[in-house]
C-alpha cells in the first residue's frame, strides 16, 4: 500500500516536471526575431520554402497566392530554425525594404527597417486613393497609415445577388479621419448583381445608408445611384461591361469607372 501511495504521489509530479522540460526547449528551440520600424507598413516574411508567416494579433491578408500583414512600428515573432526573406512596403512612395534572415534555434534577432521616402505628391498636390476595399472598418486606420493611402472609402456594406453579405456600422461619423492626410469613409454600399442581373455599382461618400430593396433583376442600378448623389455620394460604375453601362449613358447618370485603374494596380516584386 505504501509503494502504490507513493506511486500515486510522484507521478503527477513526474509528468508536470516532464512538461515543463518539453515546453523550455520547445522555447529555446524557437528563433526569436524582433522587428522595428519607425513607420507602419506592410510585411511580407517568407520562409525559403515560400511558406508565409504572420505574427500573432496582427492584421493579415491571405488571397489568391498574396499573403502580407500589417504591423505599426514592427512585431515580434518566433520562428523556426531556417533562411527567411522580410519585405516591407509602405505605398509607392517609399523605396521598398529587403532583407534576408538565418534563424538559429535559441537565438534572438533585432531588426530595424528603414522606409525611405523618395517622392512627396502630397506636396505636388496629388492624393493617393483606393475605391474598392472590403475590409474591416476597424482595420480601416492602421491601412491607411501602412499603404500611406489619403482617401479609401470601405465597402462594408456588400450586396451579392440580393443578400447582405457584409453590414456597415450601426452609428457613428460616416466620415473618419486617421490624421489630417489619411480619411476614411464607413457607409459605401457596393450591390453585386452579376450572372444575369445588371451588374455591379459602388456608391461612395455616402452620409447615410442607402437600404437594398429588391432582387437579382430589379431595380436596375441607376435608382440606387440616384439615391446617393441626392446625398451628396459619388457613383463607380466598376466596369464597362456590366449590362447597365449603355444605359447609364442614356439616363445621363454621373458615374465614374475603375476597372481601368484597377487593371494596372499591381505589386512590384522587389529586386525586380
Amino acid at each position: 500500500m505504501a509503494t502504490i501511495q507513493l506511486v500515486r504521489t510522484l507521478l503527477p509530479l513526474c509528468l508536470a516536471a516532464a512538461l515543463a522540460i518539453h515546453v523550455d526547449a520547445a522555447a529555446a528551440g524557437q528563433f526569436k526575431l524582433r522587428v522595428r520600424s519607425a513607420l507602419p507598413a506592410r510585411f511580407y516574411l517568407n520562409d525559403i520554402r515560400g511558406k508565409p508567416w504572420t505574427p500573432p494579433n496582427a492584421i493579415a491578408y491571405e488571397r489568391s497566392g498574396e499573403s502580407h500583414f500589417i504591423a505599426n512600428e514592427g512585431f515580434e515573432i518566433e520562428l523556426p530554425s531556417g533562411v527567411y526573406t522580410l519585405a516591407a512596403e509602405r505605398g509607392p512612395e517609399y523605396r521598398p525594404f529587403l532583407a534576408t534572415l538565418q534563424a538559429r534555434d535559441g537565438e534572438e534577432k533585432t531588426l530595424r527597417v528603414e522606409l525611405t521616402q523618395w517622392i512627396h505628391m502630397n506636396r505636388l498636390g496629388w492624393y493617393s486613393g483606393d475605391l474598392h476595399n472590403h475590409r474591416g472598418v476597424d482595420e480601416m486606420p492602421l491601412l491607411l497609415l501602412a499603404e500611406d493611402l489619403n482617401l479609401a472609402p470601405t465597402l462594408a456594406d456588400w450586396i451579392w445577388d440580393d443578400r447582405e453579405r457584409s453590414a456597415p456600422p450601426q452609428s457613428g461619423d460616416a466620415i473618419r479621419y486617421v490624421d489630417s492626410t489619411h480619411v476614411y469613409s464607413v457607409f459605401d454600399k457596393e450591390i453585386e448583381r452579376l450572372k444575369a442581373g445588371p451588374g455591379a455599382v459602388d456608391l461612395l461618400g455616402l452620409r447615410t445608408r442607402i437600404p437594398f430593396i429588391g432582387y437579382l433583376l430589379y431595380p436596375p442600378n441607376d435608382t440606387f445611384a440616384r439615391q446617393a448623389h441626392a446625398q451628396g455620394g459619388w457613383v463607380d460604375m466598376e466596369k464597362i461591361v456590366w449590362r447597365d453601362a449603355a444605359a447609364w449613358s442614356i439616363m445621363r447618370v454621373s458615374c465614374t469607372i475603375t476597372s481601368i485603374a484597377r487593371a494596372s494596380n499591381w505589386r512590384r516584386i522587389v529586386g525586380e
